[in-house]
């Protein structure tokens, strides 16, 4: 199980099209966010209209949907691989 220290780090490392990337695989989870009122109508909205989440509001996300964390956790693996291809091609 990866900390939250170190999930914080992870989350860290996505580029904004990664989190739009996030947002639109898992609306379903910032819906219900919303309707939670974790965060508000209008910044939903402009989430799904291509804003990028915040680093502390995808940690929230994250708590309540394990496939997302997940889904974060192989993204950065994915990202580090690619870097270590540079770095060996170099």
């Amino acid at each position: 199980m990866v900390s939250k220290e170190d999930l914080q780090f992870i989350v860290s490392i996505l580029d904004i099209n990664d989190k739009k990337e996030l947002v639109k695989q898992f609306s379903d989870v910032f819906r219900v966010m919303m309707e939670e009122k974790i965060i508000s109508k209008p910044w939903y909205y402009k989430m799904m209209k291509g804003y990028a989440p915040s680093d502390d509001l995808l940690m929230r996300a994250c708590e309540i949907n394990d496939k997302l964390r997940e889904f974060i956790i192989k993204k950065a693996v994915e990202k580090a691989n690619h870097i270590l291809e540079i770095v060996e091609n170099g």
